[in-house]
This record gives structure tokens, C-alpha cells and sequence, in this order.
């Protein structure tokens, strides 16, 4: 559907996308449920209820969006490609729809109405997701083989591999990859997994040097993770 990423429109760029991994089903009656149907209930009948009003960032949320803003608009410079590009301004916009849209929902739930001041916290967990999501396109236009990056598809299988896996040496890494890579080659692609943000080294050397996969893209306390 997507057909020709040259021609960007700025429709797909709209998109929240999860890369779902596969998964084993558990069996029916062991299965999970949970049925929020009256507490949304709840929550929508007292969001309808809401007057307008204009919603700000308290002071420390606003230094986070600060640095927000300026990183999407830097990498949307940086970018060459245009569909990837086009990402940047609606990454930016979104994080601060989900902190607005956030804010308000968890007032309606607890039953009082939502403050004017937006706090850091639900603003930094608003560009985790977001963030967490744009890694999540990443990973599915590399397997459209828009990424400019040779070894995007590999990258792919890898953090699917190895994703909550713990510490990954380079024994694994040659086991894993076919064609097989030498130890040396092994350490080099890992480099590139932690240099693109995916993962974190032990900031060992030669055959000590492991890496791990981030269980969640979201790193760090500055809002950011460049």
C-alpha cells in the first residue's frame, strides 16, 4: 500500500507504528482478562463534560520540550531521505497531543479536573512512546528497504533475536548470523547496533566486549537520547 516512499504526501508519515514480535498464544483459560468498559465509561462521560482551556507546560516540562523540539528539527535537516524526513514535524507534534491527551484522561479517571500546568514526568513518558514509536517505523521501512543502510534488515532480525536476551558477546553474534561473521566482523556490526541507538556496550575491549539489546528504546533523564 505504502508503494513509492518517493512520493511523500505526508499520509504515512501519520502513522504510530508497532513492530509486533511473534509471540506464543497462551492457552485460553490462562489467558489474561480485563474489562475497563465501566471505568472508561467513567472517564469519557466526565472528559465530555470539560470546558475549553488552554493547557501549559510547567517550567521543567518546558526545558524538556526545548530539547525536544530542537532535536526533531536538527535530524529533519540531517535526514536525505524525504519520506523519513517528512517523520520529524509530526514526531514532535505528537509527543505533545499524547502529553495533552494523557493529562486530561488520568484527571477524568481520578474523577477531579485536569490542571492547567502539564508536568515534566507525563511530558517525558509522552516522547518515550513517542520516541519508542519512531524506532518502531525505523525498523519497518528498513524492511521496506527505504534506510539508507546496508545492513538495515540484519539489524532488524538481530534486535528481534536478541531483545531481552541479556548480555550478547560475539560468540552469539557469529552463531546467529548467516552468512557466518568472524569475531571481528561480530564486534563491528554490534558497534553499529549501539551506535544507532538500539542497544548499550560494557565498554569492554576484544573478546570481552558485550552488548545488550535496550528492553525499551526509551533511555536516559534529560528527555532525550541522541
Amino acid at each position: 500500500m505504502m508503494q513509492d516512499f518517493g512520493l511523500v504526501d505526508g499520509f504515512w508519515s501519520r502513522f504510530l507504528w508497532t513492530n509486533l514480535p511473534v509471540t506464543e498464544m497462551p492457552l485460553p483459560e490462562n489467558a489474561l482478562s480485563v474489562d475497563l468498559s465501566k471505568r472508561l465509561q467513567f472517564a469519557y462521560q466526565r472528559l465530555e463534560k470539560l470546558e475549553p482551556k488552554l493547557y501549559r507546560f510547567d517550567r521543567e516540562a518546558q526545558n524538556i520540550w526545548n530539547k525536544w523540539h530542537t532535536w526533531c528539527e536538527q535530524e529533519k535537516v540531517k535526514e536525505p531521505s524525504s519520506a523519513l524526513r517528512a517523520i520529524y514535524p509530526k514526531l514532535k507534534e505528537r509527543a505533545a497531543r499524547i502529553a495533552l491527551v494523557s493529562h486530561c484522561l488520568n484527571a477524568a479517571a481520578e474523577g477531579r479536573s485536569p490542571a492547567e500546568l502539564i508536568s515534566r514526568k507525563l511530558l517525558e513518558g509522552a516522547i518515550a512512546l513517542t520516541y519508542w514509536s519512531f524506532e518502531q517505523t525505523l525498523l519497518i521501512y528498513s524492511d521496506a528497504g527505504l534506510i539508507c543502510q546496508e545492513d538495515a534488515s540484519k539489524i532488524r532480525r538481530f534486535l528481534e533475536r536478541f531483545q531481552g536476551k541479556g548480555w550478547v558477546s560475539a560468540r552469539h553474534v557469529t552463531h546467529w548470523s548467516s552468512p557466518k561473521m568472524r569475531a571481528d566482523e561480530a564486534r563491528i556490526f554490534m558497534e553499529q547496533v549501539v551506535e544507532l541507538g538500539f542497544a548499550e556496550s560494557n565498554k569492554l575491549l576484544g573478546r570481552k566486549y558485550k552488548i545488550k539489546v535496550h528492553d525499551n528504546i526509551w533511555q536516559g533523564d534529560s528527555g532525550l537520547r541522541t
